[in-house]
C-alpha cells in the first residue's frame, strides 16, 4: 500500500519569481504565491535528482536509515496523517524515539528520487504542536541541520508554513545556526518568514540569531524586506527589518525594484505607515532602536493570577492529563491490532485478486469453447446441405434409370 502523504509544493522561483517580477506586478507575485501554495506536492518536493540533500556543515559524516514511502515508520505515518497523540506516545517508548532518525523516501518511476524527508520534515510542514516538536528534536538534535530533498531545513519549512511562535522558538533555542542556512534557492529561514507574513515575533528571533539575514539577498537579488514589502507584511515587520540594517531601505533587487516602489503597487491595508518608514533617514533607526519595546512595557497590563488560581489550573491540567492517559488506554484497536487488520486486508485484496484473474481465465475458455461450437454448428449445417444435395442427385438419377427401362 502506498501512503500518499500531502505536502504543499514549493515551486521554484526561477520560473514563479522571475515571471512575476518581471511582468511588474505585485499581483502577480501574490497569485505566484497562491499557486505555491495551493498546488499538491508532486513537482518541487521533489526535486528530479537523484542526489539528496544530506547533512549540514559538521553534520555531513551521519549514515542515515532510510525507508521507503510504501512501508514507512510508524511514527513518520502518524505525523502525515496528524495523529499528534500517537506520534508523542510513540516517541514515549525508547526503542520507538529512534524512528525520528530515519528517512522516507520516495522515488520516480525511473529510479530518481522524488523526495525525501525525516519525521521533523513533516512535521513542520503539517505545523504539529510544539510539544510533539520538542519531542522529536530531543529524539535527534541533529535533524535540525538535516536538509529534505527540496534543500529545507526544518527551520524553513517551519517559516514557510507560518508555523507558531513556541514551534519557532524550540527550533531556534536548540539550534540557532539554522538560521544562517540559505536553500537551494539562497533564501534564509527569513526571506521564508516574510514572504508568508509571520508573527513580527519570530522576525525578530531569527534577526537575534542571523544579524546579517535582513541584508542576504536570495538567487534572484531579492532582501527579506523585498518579499515582505511585495506579500503585504505588516509595518511591524518592516521596521523590525529596518532596525536590523537602515541601509536597505532603497536597495533595488534584480528587478530594479525598491521596497518603496514594491509597496506602493500592493493593496496592503498599512501602507501608508510602510511608505513613512521606508521614507525615513537611516539615522532614524540607529536612534530609536528600543520603540517597540517602550511600547510594550508601557501597555504591559499586570497578571491578575494569584497564586492559588495557578495552583487550581495546574490540577485541573493534571486531571486531564489523567483523564487522557485513561482514554488511550481503552482504545479498542491498538497498534497491532491495526496492523492485523492491514494485513488482513492485504491477503483479501491478493485473494480477489486471484478470483479475477481465475474468472478471466475461464472467461477466456468459454470464449474458445463457444466459438468452436460454432463452428461445429457450422459444419452441421454445411453436411446436412451436402446430404440433400447427395440426396437429390441420387433421386434424380433413379427416376431417370426408371424412364429408360420403360421406354424399353
Amino acid at each position: 500500500m502506498s501512503y500518499q502523504f500531502s505536502r504543499r509544493n514549493d515551486l521554484s522561483l526561477s520560473n514563479s519569481t522571475s515571471r512575476s517580477f518581471d511582468k511588474g506586478g505585485v499581483s502577480d507575485i501574490r497569485h505566484s504565491r497562491s499557486i505555491e501554495r495551493d498546488t499538491v506536492v508532486k513537482e518541487r518536493r521533489h526535486s528530479k535528482t537523484s542526489k539528496s540533500k544530506g547533512d549540514v556543515g559538521k553534520r555531513e559524516d551521519i549514515i542515515a536509515q532510510e525507508v521507503t514511502s510504501d512501508t514507512p515508520t510508524k511514527l513518520f505515518s502518524f505525523i502525515a496523517k496528524r495523529n499528534w497523540v500517537a506520534a508523542l506516545k510513540r516517541l514515549q517508548v525508547e526503542e520507538d524515539r529512534r524512528e525520528a532518525e530515519i528517512w522516507v523516501v520516495e522515488h520516480n518511476s525511473d529510479g530518481s528520487l522524488r523526495w525525501k524527508l525525516l519525521p521533523i520534515h513533516q512535521a513542520c510542514e503539517n505545523k504539529a504542536p510544539s510539544e510533539l516538536i520538542k519531542k522529536l528534536i530531543s529524539a535527534y538534535p541533529d535533524s535540525l541541520m538535516c536538509k529534505d530533498s527540496g534543500g529545507f531545513l526544518p527551520l524553513h519549512l517551519a517559516c514557510r508554513e507560518r508555523s507558531s511562535k513556541s514551534v519557532v522558538a524550540a527550533l531556534l533555542s536548540t539550534e540557532p545556526g539554522a538560521a544562517k542556512v540559505k536553500d537551494d534557492e539562497g533564501r534564509l529561514p527569513l526571506h521564508l518568514a516574510c514572504r508568508q507574513g509571520v508573527a513580527v515575533q519570530i522576525i525578530d528571533s531569527l534577526i537575534v540569531c542571523h544579524h546579517r539575514a535582513a541584508e542576504t539577498t536570495d538567487l534572484y537579488g531579492l532582501l527579506p524586506i523585498h518579499w515582505a514589502c511585495a506579500q503585504n507584511a505588516t509595518a511591524a515587520i518592516i521596521e523590525s527589518l529596518l532596525r536590523a540594517n537602515p541601509a536597505i531601505h532603497d536597495v533595488k533587487d534584480k528587478w530594479g525594484r525598491t521596497p518603496l516602489s514594491l509597496v506602493k503597487a500592493s493593496t496592503n491595508p498599512e501602507k501608508s505607515l510602510i511608505i513613512e518608514a521606508l521614507a525615513r533617514d537611516p539615522s532614524y533607526w540607529k536612534k530609536h532602536p528600543n520603540d517597540n519595546t517602550k511600547n510594550l512595557k508601557q501597555n504591559q497590563v499586570p497578571s491578575t493570577l494569584d497564586e492559588e488560581r495557578v495552583q487550581k489550573l495546574e490540577k485541573e491540567n493534571s486531571a486531564l492529563r489523567h483523564k487522557l492517559s485513561d482514554l488511550t488506554g481503552r482504545v479498542k484497536y491498538g497498534d497491532e491490532d491495526i496492523d492485523k487488520i492491514n494485513e488482513e486486508n492485504k491477503q483479501l485484496i491478493s485473494n480477489v485478486n486471484d478470483l479475477k484473474k481465475k474468472l478471466n481465465e475461464f472467461s477466456f475458455i468459454f470464449h474458445g469453447m463457444e466459438e468452436q461450437r460454432r463452428q461445429l454448428v457450422r459444419i452441421t449445417e454445411a453436411m446436412d446441405e451436402s446430404l440433400k444435395h447427395a440426396m437429390n442427385v441420387a433421386g434424380s438419377e433413379h427416376f431417370s434409370h426408371r424412364d429408360d427401362q420403360g421406354s424399353n
